[in-house]
């Protein structure tokens, strides 16, 4: 096939580990296991990206492409252009699950990734809603990640063990999952949550005041890389997700609990709805009602969801998305 170029936020040599670079980089080992011999272009230093597409791109090429809406703005319409002067073929592997709300309010945008060879977005759900605003180029690639199924390690002893793992922001919903851990317990449930994940400095204060108010069953665990999101999820009875964040999609910590063979109780929030399904893996609640996640806790507490999350997790496994992404990329 021609040579292939994938512009992305690899952020070579940096500790970063936000979804958008984890995808970026799992994309990347995928194809390069399928043998595809690939450029990368590094989005990190935005003042490099459009000098090194200048450069780097070639008559016939085919470009790759995931970014945020950010980066997007900004390549989309240099890559229309050279599709336009050196017939590149563009794909571009979408980041997130709010992708398509933007194309939808965007008719600029729209119209310019009409004109892309293909774009692969993470849902059904996602597919549809571009479709029925006329894009024809649609097809589905689940996020995926390198991972194992890891078996559970949880204790019998009465307690129920919750966490998150996530960046440690107030929009992913932490204070409203410690909130609704003490509800729980107020209930005369005994339950936990460990909380994992990098804090956002205008957040610090308010998080480790409310850690201070309720150390009696809340701790804060520190980072985690994220290839190791499975194995934690094995140590817990449930995982709590209670985000309204705005740039929310298919989040990957979603992934990495049916990994780890554990249900989640997630907000009706991005495309949560799309991986958990209740009674089956998990639940799902309205966002800002804690009360409600401390019912599901309960809930979790009474049923065994794990084998159901282990079947659900074989949608995301890198075998399956390696098949998808050689049939799409021309590859059999």
């Amino acid at each position: 096939m021609s040579r292939v170029v994938y512009v992305g936020h690899f952020a070579e040599g940096k500790n970063i580990n936000d979804g958008q670079t984890v995808k970026t980089r799992t994309v990347y080992r995928t194809l390069t296991e399928l043998g595809i011999e690939v450029k990368k272009i590094d989005t990190n230093n935005r003042k490099t990206i459009i000098p090194n597409i200048i450069k780097t791109c070639r008559k016939g090429d085919t470009v790759i492409y995931s970014l945020s809406r950010r980066g997007y703005r900004i390549v989309t319409p240099i890559l229309a252009f050279y599709k336009k002067l050196l017939g590149i073929k563009i794909i571009n592997i979408v980041i997130g699950g709010s992708f398509s709300n933007f194309l939808v309010e965007n008719r600029f945008y729209r119209n310019l990734s009409k004109k892309q060879d293909k774009i692969l977005v993470e849902t059904e759900g996602m597919k549809a809603q571009l479709e029925n605003v006329g894009l024809k180029n649609v097809e589905v690639l689940p996020n995926y990640k390198y991972l194992e199924k890891e078996k559970r390690q949880t204790k019998k002893d009465g307690k129920i063990r919750l966490f998150t793992f996530s960046r440690v922001i107030k929009e992913k919903g932490i204070i409203d999952a410690i909130d609704a851990v003490k509800i729980a317990n107020e209930k005369g449930t005994k339950a936990t949550l460990d909380i994992y994940g990098k804090i956002s400095q205008d957040f610090e204060a308010e998080f480790n005041e409310k850690i201070a108010q309720n150390s009696e069953f809340v701790k804060y665990k520190g980072e985690e890389k994220p290839e190791n999101g499975a194995k934690i999820a094995a140590k817990y009875d449930g995982m709590i997700f209670l985000s309204f964040w705005p740039g929310e999609g298919m989040p990957g910590t979603l992934i990495d609990a049916m990994f780890g063979g554990c249900p989640v109780i997630a907000t009706k929030w991005g495309r949560n709805e799309e991986i958990i399904f209740d009674g089956q893996n998990g639940y799902t609640v309205p966002i800002h009602s804690p009360e409600l996640a401390a019912e599901r806790i309960l809930e979790i507490e009474k049923k065994e969801l794990n084998n159901i999350c282990y079947l659900e997790s074989e949608k995301y496994s890198p075998n399956q998305a390696k098949k998808m992404l050689a049939d799409k990329m021309g590859l059999k």
